[in-house]
């Protein structure tokens, strides 16, 4: 795996990891659900690592963990004003 590819999800995942545990912690709403969206997205992120880093770059698996895993990283950082956007919508 070269610095071009590893670098820009390490920091990518890095960000949404502490976004999502920010977020699970301080954020409004129920907090057992946030606590389970955050770790669902938290082992989503880790399988994706898992894998790209058992098979590599050039193998199917890990390049689908490297695709999975940056989409699953910008996905993160929507997921606490999706969730808040929602839980607005519950209140009014």
């Amino acid at each position: 795996m070269g610095a071009g590819f590893g670098l820009p999800l390490l920091i990518l995942s890095c960000l949404a990891t502490l976004i999502l545990v920010m977020w699970a912690r301080y954020g409004k709403g129920n907090r057992k659900k946030r606590i389970i969206t955050a770790s669902v997205f938290i082992l989503l992120l880790l399988a994706c690592w898992v894998a790209l880093l058992n098979f590599g770059l050039f193998h199917p698996v890990g390049l689908w963990g490297m695709i999975l895993g940056f989409a699953f990283s910008m996905l993160a950082f929507l997921v606490p004003f999706i969730s808040n956007k929602l839980s607005d919508y519950g209140n009014s």
